[in-house]
């Protein structure tokens, strides 16, 4: 069961991942849309 008072760092350990891998699926998805641009005629 989920605790009702969540640590604090917890929560920004949380969030510093959400946002690190959002950036990581950013990053992937603007290389393969470069790599579409050039290999596409």
């Amino acid at each position: 069961m989920t605790d009702p008072t969540p640590d604090p760092g917890a929560r920004a350990r949380f969030r510093q991942n959400l946002v690190r891998v959002m950036t990581v699926q950013v990053v992937a998805l603007v290389l393969l849309w470069l790599l579409q641009q050039r290999y596409t005629p």
